[in-house]
């Protein structure tokens, strides 16, 4: 069996490409003991992660309120600033979520190779619900390297890996139809972000840039920025904005060194 390790930010997620199947015991593996140890560190995960998101939901509030402070004020703004609340987010995907999810995917890669790989195991309950679990948890990843890093690429090599081995899972599949086409951008997508368009309307429409793609500056008291997309002419777009709006655009441009 392959191991392939992709990196999170720092934290590294071991995801077994389940290759081949051999027929050997494996002594002192108990499937069930270790099922319920998997099942307990993939709860822990998704707490974690639920704890990222309510932060992220609350900093998606802030952001909306520089568009429409009003309509903010009446719903209600969150009790903590959103400086507090960023590095509370990256504190928890620094330590928790790093941890958590380091120590699910080395059970899960052992479950995997000792189950898959194993003539007497391989049909049973439990490596069944551990294939599932495994292409869940690969939705889940790809969202945060897309979420946080705007590695599409990277996302749909973890859903192609996920396919292999939960070819008929529906959500994987879905969640491929959906990120694909976000690899590179497309002349149509890019024509449709017009002047005014906020960020995260153009989020939405273009996609997440990678940090590495965003340039910001201060012009006479303006905050100017920059995203950056590789297009679907193996050239790069450019969209730019001002106060958070976009105001300008261009299909072909040269990122700077």
């Amino acid at each position: 069996m392959t191991i392939k390790t992709l990196t999170v930010r720092g934290s590294f997620i071991a995801l077994a490409l389940l290759a081949g199947c051999g027929g050997g015991s494996t002594p002192g593996f108990n499937a069930a003991q270790e099922w319920g140890r998997l099942e307990k560190q993939a709860r822990d995960l998704q707490a974690v992660r639920g704890r990222m998101d309510d932060l992220r939901a609350q900093l998606d509030r802030w952001e909306a309120a520089a568009y429409d402070p009003k309509g903010a004020a009446a719903e209600g703004l969150p009790s903590e600033p959103a400086a507090v609340l960023q590095e509370r987010l990256e504190a928890l995907r620094g330590d928790a979520y790093r941890d958590a999810a380091t120590a699910f995917w080395d059970t899960l890669t052992l479950f995997l190779d000792r189950t898959l790989n194993n003539a007497g195991l391989k049909a049973s309950p439990e490596a069944a619900r551990a294939v599932d679990l495994f292409a869940d948890e690969s939705i889940a990843l790809a969202r945060e390297l897309v979420r946080e890093e705007g590695r599409y690429d990277r996302a749909v090599e973890v859903l192609e890996q996920a396919l292999r081995h939960a070819p008929d899972h529906a959500g994987v599949k879905a969640e491929m139809e959906a990120t694909r086409p976000f690899l590179r951008l497309a002349r149509e997508r890019f024509d449709r972000a017009e002047a005014g368009m906020t960020m995260p309307a153009v989020r939405k429409l273009c996609g997440v840039p990678a940090p590495s793609a965003m340039q910001e500056r201060t012009e006479k008291g303006r905050a100017l920025t920059a995203w950056l997309y590789p297009n679907e002419d193996g050239g790069w777009a450019a969209l730019f904005f001002d106060g958070g709006r976009l105001y300008e655009k261009s299909w072909d441009t040269q990122p700077a060194p």
